[in-house]
């Protein structure tokens, strides 16, 4: 299960070689990829919005178990754990506390079991047995009680499969499969998740559809809906996150999941005022666009990226859903262009017609799920190489001039130097959107330094996401030692 804000430093990392100043420099522009952006103070990722957002939601009334009120109180537990702030957390401790003291949560659907998923997660963070009590009731539900179509997939109404299930099953279920130990759990996360995808996948274009229909055999209006395309993906990397690697339905799901983000990210609009944001049908761009559908695709679509389960270079379309997800945010918090309630639609173009003026539950926890996400560092990755190397050494123990290779769009890029003397000048042509950019670096010989270690800091932003890192530099005589304080998250 994944431990939201639970980075630390990792200490005692110490270079174990004597390192001249283009092998440091290229080491500190690399383990920089392992800083994820998260561990940053919420003003540097967004974090403004990401309040903002939270605040909004804490204002909604949830009066019912359903994917609404689950979604928004896992949102809120999300950025508690990323911003610490103690108030979203006594918010949704207070309404489950008020909601049991009723009576047992006793669930009668798949939806109404989506608030197990903020319950374990409130559990793992109280340890209250209480709440993992209420949890296992929902997981039980769709363990040993939930209706069953003829090969075993969960009736979601209607004797109709549903894309929601494949968020609600597989996070529910493997979360609770990770803390109880018990099989029982993953291998119907597993089974649910497959019956979906081989009912609802599909096999030629990738993406999901909403529904399948047991009576008529068929998808009914075939209709790829958006939001139920953002929850596939993010249940799909909640269950690849949890399910051991061992399993050997890992590597099927895997492939399963790259083959739909290869859908979206095809058709993830690129130009005009919605880049960024999906339409509410995926494959039907004259649609309007929808915000709760953006910010699902994206939260999968970075959580795939920060574990490397997806090639690095689609960090762009991460970076542009979270732009396009963060100029949907309202004054107030409310996030903006959210479809209301979706029911299956008899025809495609239905979908177009439902209302998206008010603000939603499942918006609002979608929105902040992808803000508190684990994001990869989007200014170098390893595989297949490196996006930023850093090259061109003028002498040993001196770097004077350098060249940044990118990948993605470096808008701003600074480093603040603690030793006298040192200095680091970023070429103005960074700061537009470009493949290349020259720094110069000049360190000059003094030994009265020699032996000091001084503090730097690192500041570079795609404009989406500003990114700072302190760092260390001992300086030497003749060669420098970084100490780069890595930062790692139980996941």
């Amino acid at each position: 299960m994944r431990a939201k804000n639970n980075s630390r430093p990792v200490t005692g990392f110490r270079p174990t070689t004597v390192l001249p100043w283009v092998t440091t420099l290229t080491t500190f522009l690399l383990l920089l990829s392992w800083v994820p952006l998260n561990a940053a103070a919420p003003s540097q990722t967004g974090g403004a919005s990401l309040v903002k957002i939270a605040d909004r939601t804490m204002t909604l009334s949830y009066n019912s178990w359903d994917l609404n009120s689950g979604l928004a109180l896992y949102g809120l537990l999300r950025t508690y754990e990323t911003t610490g702030d103690q108030r979203y957390l006594d918010f949704v401790h207070n309404w489950f506390d008020a909601s049991l003291a009723q009576g047992p949560a006793l669930p009668s659907s798949i939806p109404s079991t989506a608030p197990g998923i903020a319950l374990l997660e409130l559990y793992r963070l109280t340890g209250a047995a209480r709440y993992l009590e209420a949890a296992r009731l929902q997981a039980d539900y769709l363990v040993e009680r939930a209706p069953l179509q003829s090969d075993g997939g969960l009736v979601y109404v209607n004797d109709r499969l549903q894309v929601e299930t494949v968020f609600v099953a597989s996070t529910l279920l493997s979360h609770m499969g990770t803390i109880t130990g018990e099989s029982r759990y993953f291998e119907t996360a597993v089974n649910q998740f497959l019956i979906h995808q081989r009912r609802l996948m599909d096999p030629y274009i990738g993406l999901y559809y909403h529904t399948w229909d047991q009576s008529t055999d068929t998808n009914l209006s075939a209709a790829f809906w958006a939001r139920g395309n953002g929850l596939a993906i993010l249940g799909a990397t909640e269950l690849l996150e949890n399910l051991p690697v061992t399993n050997s339905n890992w590597p099927i799901i895997h492939q399963l999941l790259r083959r739909h983000i290869a859908a979206l990210v095809e058709r993830q609009p690129q130009t005009g005022s919605g880049a960024g944001l999906w339409p509410t049908v995926i494959d039907h761009p004259g649609y309007y666009n929808e915000t709760s559908a953006t910010a699902g695709i994206g939260a999968g679509l970075a959580i795939a990226l920060s574990h490397g389960w997806e090639s690095p270079e689609l960090g762009a379309n991460m970076l542009t859903a979270r732009t396009a997800v963060l100029n949907q945010v309202a004054n107030d918090g409310t996030v903006l262009n959210v479809s209301a309630d979706t029911p299956v639609q008899p025809a495609v173009a239905n979908y177009n017609t439902i209302p998206h003026t008010a603000v939603q539950g499942w918006g609002q926890g979608l929105a902040l799920l992808f803000l508190t996400a684990p994001t990869y560092n989007f200014e170098a990755q390893f595989s297949p190489s490196p996006i930023f190397v850093i090259a061109g050494s003028t002498g040993y123990g001196q770097l004077q001039a350098a060249t940044l290779y990118g990948q993605l769009p470096l808008l701003h890029a600074s480093i603040e130097a603690g030793i006298p003397g040192f200095t680091v000048a970023v070429d103005p042509a960074i700061l537009n959107p470009s493949e290349s950019a020259r720094i110069a670096i000049s360190l000059p010989a003094n030994p009265a330094i020699a032996g000091g270690t001084y503090p730097f800091t690192a500041t570079l932003s795609s404009g989406a996401i500003t990114q700072t890192v302190p760092f260390e530099v001992r300086y030497a005589s003749e060669v420098e030692h970084v100490y780069l304080p890595l930062v790692s998250r139980n996941r």
